[in-house]
Formats: C-alpha cells, structure tokens, sequence
C-alpha cells in the first residue's frame, strides 16, 4: 500500500513536470522560431523593396513585387501563431505597438512601389533612404521588443519548472524517507504482536 502510495504521488509529480514542459515548449520556444522568421521575412522585404526601385529589368522587379507579397503573407502567418502565447499585458501591448510598425512599414513600401512604377524612381530611392529607413528601424525594434519578451519570459518559465522539479524532488524523498520509517514502525509493532502472542519478548 505504501509502495502504491509513493508511486502514485511519483507519477502525478512526473505529470506536472511533463505539463509544465510542454507550457514551455509551446509558449516560449515555438514563438521563437515565428519570430525569428518575422525578422527573416521583414528583412528580405527590404531588399527586395531595394532591389524593385533600383533595376531597370522588368521581370527582376516583378519577381521582388511577388515575393514581396510571399513575404507580407509568410510573417502574418507566424504573427498569428505568436500572438496566443502572449502570456501578459505587457507582452500585448508590445505586440499592439508591433502591428501598428508593421502597418506603418507597409503602407510605405506600397507609396515606394507606387512612386517607381510611375517612373519617379529617384523620389522612389529618396523615400526608402530617409523616411523609409526611419519607419523600417522603427518595425525593426517592435521585432526585437517582441523577441526580448519572448526571451524574457521563457527564462521565467525554465526558472519555474527547475523550482518545480526541486520541489517535486524533496518531496518525493520526503514521502520515501516516510514510508520507510512507517514500514520500520509496523514492522517492529507487528513483531511485538506477534511476539506477545506466543508469550516472548522479541528483545527490544
């Protein structure tokens, strides 16, 4: 029984750990990998967005057009997946800030892209070396903000589960060292029993 006792509390110790991994993996490292592909993704815009004012060969400038568009796509989908594991309003209001620098940045690669479609490639080039770097960096920073949160908060989780599996441990040892004392305890009251049944003293 004892034995059954130390087992189950073993297990349900193993299932929190478990459960605790898992909140882990999904809220901290999974984002990660999302937002890696967002800092990814905005950046090759930027290239292709350079690349579209600066070549005069029509296909090079239709093919970044389309993976520009490929791109956008590409880091709304990752932003979708990492705005659930967005655990605290802290976390949110950085993301709000970052929907608002994405949108930002968008708007103006569609004013650069208008501007060099209409020939006007050197105010094209102007607009993407002053107010676009400026509004780039701006989108470039809500990333990183987003990023040092997620980092940030994975830390608190890893430091939690460690302070889990500690205490799960002590625990455990706790409940062992008990049901050996108890098994001692019985051992020496059955024995006496039985020894005072059949008129003994068992020594001790």
């Amino acid at each position: 029984c004892l034995t059954l006792v130390t087992g189950l509390f073993a297990n349900n110790r193993l299932h929190q750990l478990a459960e605790a991994d898992t909140f882990l993996y999904e809220k901290a490292t999974i984002p990660m990998e999302d937002l890696l592909k967002m800092t990814e993704g905005f950046q090759r815009i930027r290239m292709n967005l350079l690349d579209f004012v600066t070549t005069e060969v029509p296909a090079m400038r239709e093919r970044s057009r389309k993976l520009i568009q490929e791109l956008r796509t590409n880091i709304d989908t990752c932003s979708s997946r990492v705005e659930p594991a967005l655990l605290t309003p802290h976390e949110q209001e950085i993301f709000t800030t970052y929907k608002t620098r994405r949108q930002e940045f968008r708007v103006a690669t569609d004013e650069i892209i208008a501007l060099a479609d209409a020939g006007k490639r050197s105010e094209a080039y102007s607009y993407l070396s002053v107010r676009g770097r400026e509004i780039a960096t701006a989108y470039q920073q809500a990333i990183h903000d987003l990023v040092a949160a997620k980092v940030a908060q994975g830390k608190d989780l890893a430091e939690g589960n460690t302070i889990l599996a500690i205490t799960a441990s002590k625990l455990l040892y706790a409940v062992m060292g008990f049901s050996v004392l108890l098994s001692i305890v019985l051992g020496i009251l059955l024995t006496r029993n039985i020894m005072r049944q059949l008129g003994e003293d068992p020594g001790y």
